[in-house]
């Protein structure tokens, strides 16, 4: 019995020590290396390799390394403007009073009470206008901004005055004057003009030299005098035909998110 006893433990250390073997094995890799152009051949033992190779071995994983430096931390998704601070009027997009990852979502689609697609939410307080209140949508298809007024529900960022004529009454080349690029400007179209039916424009880029006007519906489309003085805020503007609108105006309150 004792020798049955012996048998057994020499044949458990044998086994315990292939399994160490075994584990060492799979945790090295061998190659064999040749001089002469540098080629590296896996193999499994040292009789592989050739009179011109030198065996050699690596382990699969070698020691811990230091500690890397922390990263800067990232901008928060909604935090649009990078100033790690919650801007309720352009960054609450989802409009549930906070700034979190909710507003990561893709902007709110705008639809009017007739269920008018209208575009994208960009704000709801009209941030570009000295007019507070109005809801600012971006129009896809015209890469454009616009504001609906909630006081009459027509599109328009700003009054009347700021679009100008190189000619008297109101014709030839349009001007913007102190006016935001891509955001579409109303001219006419109201109750106070309504000789003059509703035009729309926009401008595309800014010029910083003077261009010349002549009329401007604040003056009923002549400024009484032959040579105003020139101005040099804002650039040529662009009209936008009624036509290509992809929605009607006015438009029906109330506007709908979703």
């Amino acid at each position: 019995m004792r020798r049955i006893f012996i048998a057994t433990g020499v044949i458990c250390l044998f086994l315990v020590s292939i399994m160490i073997q075994t584990s060492a094995a799979q945790d090295v890799i061998s190659g064999c290396y040749n001089q002469r152009d540098g080629k590296l051949r896996i193999v499994s033992d040292s009789s592989k390799c050739k009179k011109k190779e030198n065996f050699i071995q690596w382990n699969m994983q070698g020691p811990q390394g230091e500690p890397g430096v922390d990263g800067v931390d990232g901008s928060s998704c909604w935090d649009s403007n990078g100033n790690q601070t919650c801007d309720i009027e352009i960054e609450d997009k989802n409009l549930d009073g906070a700034c979190d990852s909710l507003d990561c979502k893709g902007g709110l689609h705008v639809y009017d009470a007739d269920d008018q697609y209208l575009g994208i939410l960009l704000s709801n307080i009209g941030y570009r206008s000295s007019y507070r209140g109005g809801t600012e949508i971006f129009i896809p298809s015209l890469r454009l901004a616009i504001e609906i007024q909630a006081e009459d529900g027509s599109g328009h960022i700003a009054r009347q005055n700021n679009v100008f004529f190189e000619n008297p009454n109101c014709s030839g080349p349009a001007f913007l004057k102190e006016a935001w690029p891509d955001v579409l400007y109303r001219f006419g179209g109201t109750p106070e003009y309504p000789e003059y039916p509703a035009r729309y424009f926009v401008l595309r880029t800014s010029i910083g030299e003077p261009f010349p006007y002549r009329s401007e519906l604040g003056q009923l489309c002549n400024t009484g005098s032959s040579d105003p003085p020139p101005f040099e805020t804002g650039g040529p503007a662009i009209e936008i035909l009624e036509a290509d609108i992809p929605f009607n105006l006015p438009v029906a309150l109330p506007l709908r998110y979703e």
